[in-house]
């Protein structure tokens, strides 16, 4: 799903457009960065202890024979994963006008 946003401001929409983009890009790349990081973090749990991260969350500790700390830091970077893979996947699909 597509969300536009239209700017109608005469004479400044030039600027405004400008500045949307340049901000709308750099905080793509922000969290871009961000999965990135996630994903190499993710990545080496999933390694570690060969288990899928989808299958997480449905994993018992103590017969996967992940450490609780472990668990908790691969969760939570699982999520915040999810959870920016959806903000960028918004600013992807935003256009201006």
């Amino acid at each position: 799903m597509t969300a536009t946003l239209v700017i109608e401001s005469g004479q400044q929409k030039t600027i405004l457009m400008d500045t949307l983009e340049e901000a709308l890009a750099h905080e793509s790349a922000r969290i871009f960065a961000s999965m990135k990081l996630a994903e190499r973090k993710i990545r080496s749990f999933e390694l570690k202890y060969n288990i899928n991260s989808k299958d997480l969350e449905t994993s018992s500790v103590e017969e996967s024979g992940i450490s609780e700390d472990d668990m908790v830091e691969w969760l939570g970077e699982y999520r915040l994963y999810l959870k920016t893979e959806q903000k960028f996947r918004s600013l992807s699909e935003l256009s201006l006008c």
